[in-house]
């Protein structure tokens, strides 16, 4: 169930993305103390369709699960997971809670958008929250245990920071301590704590450090800026996991501990590691953002292999006879006519798009999909001639997605949730029956028919790791024996269809980058068709012409693409050779082993914030200001330059001591192609304190020699030595 396409576009998103509730926490437990019928009508104007929750509760060593039936599995799931993170969390924060800790469990993300532990109205995609005034948890189950228990993780993490800056028990006076933590730390460290960076976070980071979309730790003090909240998130964790693999271990925690002690963030950061807050987000940027060029070196972007169709599409299925191409936009399911182009919007809904979203009947004439009414998912049927909707009831599956039709169009295979586990069932049009088709553990999505209708392939998700499996199925569309695996670790995959001529499906299997793949009906023979740096996230391929349409992730948004295959670079894989491929190219977002030996570019320039223009906290004397002289002569030549590789990167450094060293206002930097030939104006740098530049317009075959001249008011220096 782990697709991405359309969910970090919310407040928070994909299951993963979360908000503290500071100050509407507050102002609820300020009015529950002050009004019991003002407790009661604060955050009335939630829509909730479930009002009649019998909650009951499991008791363990340290938690006290809250549920209500039928989540008493779920909620017994919840207390191992809790109990086990709990341990884990402790060693983390070298620190143990005295007293239990609430935790709410929802049986679906519908049902967990009507809580009333909050006021705060929840958009779709709030994957969980931990209140601060009661420490109370609440999580939904999306249907997936692997994502679920990060989540349980993630949130248990700041109940620790909450106990840790405000104490325990009781917090109606310690909630108005003048403690500030950044978001960046509190989020961070929840997503650090839970190891979560996964093939999602990795892809919208990377494209976020390309496009130079990432900010300044001093700029993250709040997320409600960022266009994008998923990205901050990312950001602030990878940041976390580069402090403990070049710093050491512990020191996140010991960062937090100072500033839950009332230290400045800067100052916090500056007793632990011994560098700024400006210089840690400088050397981790350097590093990521030259190990992501080395990553995409030589792969051309999309526009190579076709057109832009639509922006801010999330899914699209293709017609059966090749004419059509429908497709979900937020809200909208436009039908897109190929031969002109012309669209028509058939359609508006709050859609259900985990899976693949949509599916054509095999006669071209139905599109089934889901989308949520009253607090549940229902699966629907249009009617494109009739342009009528038609309701199909799947009884006891408060979630369900990603349909698929069989050949002979009597049945509609799709993923349910039923409150304890996500597999594969089957509705029979002709009856409304429904029929479960697999029971286990696993997370179950993208079920596609095979040609003859004689087998059914789907993705199966165990501990994070993801297979295309194959069912067969007897003459009554029963599964007989045990699922087939097809193909060998084949990464990360995000969509699945089933043609008569192969599988198609989108993985990161080359690079941590999604592109499209095929295979045979048993995955021996495994192609790439496309090779594009940006990420490929789901492709609904033409059955008559080469052409693959293509849902692409770049620049921060979800792009509909026309490929046709006659332009893209067909690469065949061995497949013994896919694990080792995979293997050697790991996450750069959270792998720093070689990070300290890449130096920091020259930082970027910070906003004085009111704050830091009184003394510092732990300042025990005012800071004495000396007035500088003005300068009476150019300053001195750089005496030397020192240069510093990477792929398509070139960066210099300089030393800045020296007699004038507080005339120098800028640096300036000159380049050339040949030691003989005229130098150009590169750039300059007005940190004064750090004699660094970094070139980007450079290529890997290139020679390239540069000088450097520090200026005041008087002038410019001489040229340093050549390098």
């Amino acid at each position: 169930m782990r697709d991405f396409t359309g969910l970090w576009n919310h407040p928070s998103g994909h299951g993963q993305r979360f908000r503290i509730f500071f100050f509407l926490t507050l102002l609820a437990a300020f009015f529950s103390m002050s009004s019991p019928s003002l407790a009661l009508d604060f955050g009335a104007n939630k829509v909730r369709y479930h009002t009649d929750h019998q909650w009951k509760v499991i008791e363990t060593e340290h938690f006290q699960i809250y549920y209500y039936e039928p989540c008493q599995p779920l909620a017994q799931t919840t207390a191992d997971i809790a109990e086990k993170d709990f341990v884990r969390t402790c060693q983390a924060f070298d620190f143990v809670p005295k007293t239990k800790i609430p935790l709410f469990v929802y049986s679906t993300p519908l049902e967990f958008e009507e809580t009333n532990i909050t006021p705060e109205i929840l958009s779709e995609g709030v994957g969980g929250f931990t209140e601060v005034f009661k420490n109370r948890i609440a999580v939904p189950m999306d249907g997936s245990y692997h994502e679920f228990e990060k989540v349980v993780h993630h949130e248990l993490t700041h109940a620790f920071q909450y106990d840790l800056i405000y104490g325990e028990g009781w917090r109606s006076v310690n909630l108005f301590k003048a403690v500030f933590v950044p978001n960046w730390m509190m989020e961070g460290m929840a997503e650090w704590n839970a190891q979560h960076l996964d093939a999602q976070g990795e892809m919208v980071l990377r494209d976020a450090v390309l496009n130079d979309d990432v900010m300044p730790l001093s700029l993250m003090e709040s997320f409600d800026h960022f266009p994008q909240v998923y990205t901050a998130y990312k950001e602030s964790q990878s940041i976390l996991d580069y402090v403990t693999q070049v710093y050491g271990k512990g020191k996140v925690t010991e960062i937090f501990k100072h500033m839950a002690a009332n230290q400045q963030p800067d100052t916090a950061v500056k007793n632990v590691l011994g560098v700024s807050l400006g210089e840690l987000y400088n050397n981790w940027h350097f590093y990521m953002k030259s190990q992501a060029w080395s990553r995409i070196n030589g792969l051309p972007a999309p526009e190579k292999y076709g057109e832009v169709l639509e922006k801010d599409v999330m899914k699209s299925a293709m017609s059966p006879d090749g004419k059509k191409l429908a497709y979900l936009k937020r809200t909208e399911l436009t039908v897109l006519r190929l031969e002109d182009k012309k669209k028509e919007v058939v359609l508006n809904k709050p859609f259900q798009t985990q899976g693949s979203g949509m599916s054509w009947s095999p006669d071209g004439r139905f599109l089934a999909f889901m989308a949520a009414e009253n607090g549940e998912d229902k699966l629907y049927l249009y009617d494109l001639e009739k342009k009528s909707l038609q309701k199909c009831k799947t009884p006891g599956l408060p979630v369900v997605y990603s349909p698929a039709w069989s050949p002979d169009q009597k049945f509609i295979v799709f993923g349910g949730f039923d409150d304890v586990e996500t597999d594969l069932y089957r509705y029979e049009v002709a009856t409304g029956n429904t029929l479960r088709l697999t029971s286990d553990h696993d997370t179950k999505s993208w079920g596609q028919y095979g040609p003859d209708g004689s087998s059914i392939y789907f993705l199966d998700e165990a501990d994070g790791k993801q297979e295309i499996h194959k069912m067969d199925l007897n003459d009554k569309g029963i599964p007989v024996g045990e699922p087939s695996i097809i193909g060998n670790d084949l990464g990360s995959i995000t969509s699945l269809v089933v043609r008569p001529d192969a599988l198609y499906f989108t993985t990161n299997l080359s690079r941590k980058i999604f592109n499209v793949f095929e295979t045979d009906s048993k995955g021996q023979h495994l192609t790439q068709l496309t090779r594009t740096f940006a990420d490929v996230l789901s492709v609904a391929p033409d059955p008559g012409t080469q052409k693959l349409y293509a849902v692409v992730y770049q620049k921060g948004v979800e792009t509909l693409y026309s490929f046709d295959t006659a332009d893209t670079e067909k690469t065949a894989w061995p497949a013994e050779l896919s694990a080792s491929e995979a293997d050697s190219f790991p996450y750069i977002c959270n792998s720093f082993e070689t990070a300290s030996k890449i130096i920091a570019i020259h930082p970027v320039k910070e906003e004085v914030k009111e704050a830091d223009l009184s003394p510092a906290l732990d300042r025990d004397e005012p800071e004495i200001v000396q007035e500088k002289k003005p300068p009476v002569h150019p300053p001195v030549s750089v005496p030397h330059l020192e240069i510093t590789e990477a792929s398509n990167i070139v960066q210099l450094q300089w030393p800045v001591s020296g007699a004038d060293e507080d005339s120098v206002e800028s640096y300036r930097i000159y380049r050339s192609t040949s030691a003989g030939a005229t130098f150009s104006y590169l750039g300059n740098t007005t940190n004064t304190r750090l004699g660094q530049y970094v070139d980007y317009d450079v290529q890997d075959n290139g020679s390239y020699f540069y000088y450097v001249t520090a200026v005041n008011k008087i002038g410019e220096s001489d040229p340093s030595p050549l390098v």
